[in-house]
């Protein structure tokens, strides 16, 4: 790259080396490593984890006040001596 302000030329490796050359006399101005940079910059930021969970509520198709609705199993246990409904095999 060719930066005409400053008549200065960027080289770049795929190796993350960036040369900076001055394009009048072909001097090295600076070379940078723009890997080890990034592991420095990596290494030296403090890490903070953030968790995200998101909840999407859909509004009943029935009313509460309408009834039961049929196709919803009601759960119950072993032990529970008010129900007389099926028990659920899969919860």
């Amino acid at each position: 790259v060719f930066d005409v302000q400053t008549n200065h030329i960027l080289t770049a490796s795929r190796s993350g080396s960036v040369t900076i050359w001055n394009a009048t006399n072909w001097e090295r101005l600076n070379e940078i490593n723009l890997c080890e940079l990034y592991r420095t910059a990596q290494s030296n930021q403090e890490r903070i984890y953030q968790s995200k969970v998101e909840v999407t509520l859909r509004a009943p198709t029935q009313s509460l006040k309408s009834g039961k609705n049929p196709n919803r199993k009601e759960k119950v246990y072993p032990n529970s001596k008010s129900s007389t409904n099926e028990i659920n095999a899969n919860l």
